[in-house]
């Protein structure tokens, strides 16, 4: 079975690409942890592949996110 760890990275690999791309499929934690290591592990990789990608617009759509929440907030 895929472990706690690899469902997490998924799914917060998903949420992360979300940001700046739209995923072709997303995967629900209930489907991930019927998963086996061996099927996750691929998918792991390709959302590694696509993070890498996508890593400098990621950063700077986050960085936006916290600039207004600083901005909102007044400090």
């Amino acid at each position: 079975m895929a472990t706690e760890k690899q469902i997490n990275y998924v799914l917060g690999l998903q949420e992360d690409l979300e940001l700046v791309i739209e995923l072709d499929e997303k995967y629900s934690k209930k489907k991930l942890e019927k998963m086996s290591y061996h099927e996750i592990s691929p998918i792991i990789d390709i959302l590694k592949d696509l993070f890498d990608e996508n890593r400098s617009e990621i950063i700077d759509v986050k960085t936006d996110f916290i600039g207004m929440v600083h901005d909102a907030r007044g400090y």
